[in-house]
């Protein structure tokens, strides 16, 4: 059970119906100590009056009464239990009339003879119990006010134009009996800004209809007082048409003949821009606003505000797509506008040449789910929402494929610009599109072609190593070994010939002999090193160093390899050698160093070279941009080939360190 300090009685109002005088001052006194604030009646014809006029959360009543019998006052106070917490406080010889009010509603009987104090707990309690029942009342009214927002709101965004009108009035029908009004209604500013027009009513049961009457009504000079509100885009709200000042004289006569007494008004403007306004009237009774009341009649106010303007917008944009209708059919690309939804608002002729439709059929229609490709469909379509929303950067060029009438794909090239209405909000697209179907296609075989060009070269530059490998090996073991047998057999000759001038000839031919041998040699080490194909590539790189690099030209090296695994075919192998063997000649050329690191190792999936010298350095753009690139050029191209590279790093003055990568996955014929 609760007491009554877990109730807050600070602004609950208690009516107090009692004809003893002395007990109510006593009663009035105790009450406003607890926190109440408590209006005495000491007859039935004030204490109705009282309940008809002013609110109250909780009531004690004495239902013997000097001016009503028990039963009569009984049946006129009876309505209020449902809204007012009531407790019966009379005496014994009420008791039947009593137990008939607490079937009537009221929360519980306490004799006037109990303890005040048991009175005082019943009335903490009802207190309690009538909070509970406001509370719930007034969470199930703010749900019934959100459902009907959630539902106008959802109509007025999905609204085509020809529906729009018809929810218009659904929406005044569904917020009027709501509210409780007798007229909703929506009138609209004409495009002049002066003269102003009931387009939409809801009228109750029994209410005259004034919609024919109120047309073409300038507001400024007619009302005023009224229009003021309205221009400064403030609500109007009159609680009693008989009360209005006397600056509002023709407002009052106005609404005096349309037979109001109470009515409220909002305007309903975009961006500061006033379009109409929405309003309520009561004609039965007087009407006090709450603020439940303003809130719904703005949130309604500034959906049908966005629809209404939607609607001109819409209208406006139609008519220029007629005016210019005329131009685009004789334009050589597609052009094709798009409302926010991707409906079709306009299409040339050749738009409709490509989707081979008829104009009429395209509009109207849904650009993606008609005549985008399938497989694009979402894509494009998700670009087109983000991009209504502001979500997404505007793409002024696009391509996509599009699909005539019998399934034909057409790529097409698009050039888009956003259209806005006057007051910058986004309302669609423009877009000229040009067929790029055989110009892609042609740009594929020329990829084609390309691709088969560069294996070509490839395979060319494979193959010339593969014959210098031939020529080489031939070289050495045909001509070379010949040469060397022959000097031989000189040498034998020589040992047996007296007359010294023959001697002196055969030692001629053995020195010729000699010098095509060395020459024989150079030319087989710079067609392909045969330490390579007898070693591999790690020994022949750390003998070559030596041979002609160390002895030859006095270079201090250091070479190491990392031991790993490197599967590398000899088409390879011989372009990388020929590669490391074309950066050290440079570095003995051009770079004035003294100390060389050669490096090899693997990495992942990669066979990697790295070689550093301490020399000048040099700007590698400029150094790879000249004609000649020191060979850095031909190198680039050869491990480009193997889907290998090469990385220059190197600044004046620091030296240089060259990289060169090349993909062991591609060697399906390791060794």
């Amino acid at each position: 059970m609760e007491d009554k300090a877990s109730v807050d009685t600070t602004r609950a109002h208690l009516l107090l119906i009692e004809d003893d005088e002395s007990l109510a001052q006593t009663l009035t006194e105790i009450f406003g100590v607890e926190g109440f604030t408590v209006v005495a009646c000491g007859n039935a014809a004030d204490s109705l009056t009282c309940l008809a006029q002013d609110r109250f959360e909780v009531m004690v009543v004495d239902l013997h009464l000097p001016d009503m019998d028990e039963p009569r006052f009984l049946w006129e106070i009876g309505p209020y239990f449902e809204k007012v917490a009531t407790i019966i406080n009379t005496g014994f010889s009420s008791y039947e009339s009593a137990k008939a009010a607490l079937n009537l509603g009221a929360l519980a009987y306490v004799e006037k003879k109990d303890n005040v104090q048991e009175l005082v707990r019943h009335v903490h309690r009802a207190l309690h119990t009538q909070l509970r029942k406001q509370s719930a009342k007034a969470l199930n009214r703010r749900a019934d006010f959100e459902a009907i927002i959630a539902h106008i709101s959802s109509n007025m965004l999905r609204a085509e134009d020809q529906v729009l009108d018809a929810m218009i009035c659904e929406a005044l029908e569904r917020i009027g009996r709501f509210c409780g009004v007798d007229r909703a209604y929506v009138c609209e500013l004409q495009e002049d800004g002066i003269y102003v027009t009931n387009t939409h009513e809801w009228c109750d049961q029994g209410i005259t209809p004034q919609i024919e009457q109120l047309q073409n009504i300038a507001m400024d000079t007619e009302l005023p007082w009224f229009a003021g509100h309205m221009r400064q885009r403030e609500a109007f709200l009159v609680e009693s048409v008989e009360d209005l000042p006397p600056e509002a004289g023709p407002e009052q006569r106005y609404f005096q003949a349309q037979g109001l007494r109470s009515l409220v008004v909002v305007p309903m403007a975009i961006k500061e821009k006033l379009l109409g306004f929405f309003g309520f009237n009561v004609v039965k009774t007087l009407r006090t606003w709450s603020q439940e009341d303003l809130g719904l009649l703005t949130i309604t106010g500034e959906l049908f505000a966005g629809a209404l303007h939607r609607r001109h917008v819409t209208h406006d944009l139609n008519a220029a797509c007629d005016r210019a209708q005329m131009y685009l059919d004789v334009a050589g690309t597609i052009l094709v506008a798009l409302d926010t939804e991707q409906r079709v608002t306009l299409i040339n002729q050749k738009g409709a040449e490509i989707l081979a439709f008829d104009q009429e059929k395209i509009i109207g229609q849904k650009w993606c789910e008609s005549f985008i490709l399938e497989s694009d469909r979402e894509r494009v379509s998700r670009g087109f929402s983000q991009l209504m929303a502001g979500e997404l950067k505007h793409m002024e060029y696009f391509e996509n494929a599009v699909v005539d009438a019998w399934g034909q794909e057409y790529l097409i090239a698009w050039h888009n610009v956003l259209l806005r209405d006057p007051d910058g909000h986004m309302v669609g697209t423009l877009s000229s599109g040009q067929d790029i179907t055989n110009r892609v296609k042609a740009e594929r075989q020329v990829l084609a072609y390309q691709a088969k060009l560069k294996s070509l070269a490839s395979e060319l530059t494979l193959t010339e190593e593969r014959l210098k490998r031939t020529v080489a090996t031939e070289l050495h073991d045909r001509i070379s070994q010949s040469l060397v047998v022959s000097k031989m057999s000189l040498a034998y000759l020589q040992q047996s010939i007296i007359d010294p001038s023959l001697r002196e000839e055969v030692t001629h031919i053995e020195e010729m002999l000699s010098e095509v041998l060395e020459e024989s040699r150079s030319l087989t080490s710079q067609l392909s090193y045969p330490a390579l194909n007898v070693l591999g590539l790690p020994r022949a790189i750390e003998l070559w160093i030596e041979d002609e690099i160390q002895l030859k030209h006095g270079l201090r090296t250091h070479f190491a390899d990392d031991g790993a695994d490197k599967p590398l075919n000899e088409d390879v192998k011989a372009v990388l050698f020929r590669s490391i063997r074309e950066i050290l000649n440079n570095i003995i050329k051009h770079a004035e160093a003294g100390n060389v690191d050669v490096t090899l190792g693997r990495e992942n999936q990669d066979v990697v070279v790295e070689i550093r010298d301490d020399g000048i350095g040099f700007d590698p753009q400029i150094v790879v941009q000249k004609s000649c690139g020191f060979g850095l050029l031909s190198i680039r191209e050869s491990l480009a080939r193997l889907e290998g590279r090469i990385e220059i790093e190197s600044e004046k003055g620091f030296g240089c360190r060259v990289t060169l990568r090349v993909p062991l996955l591609l060697q399906e014929e390791a060794v």
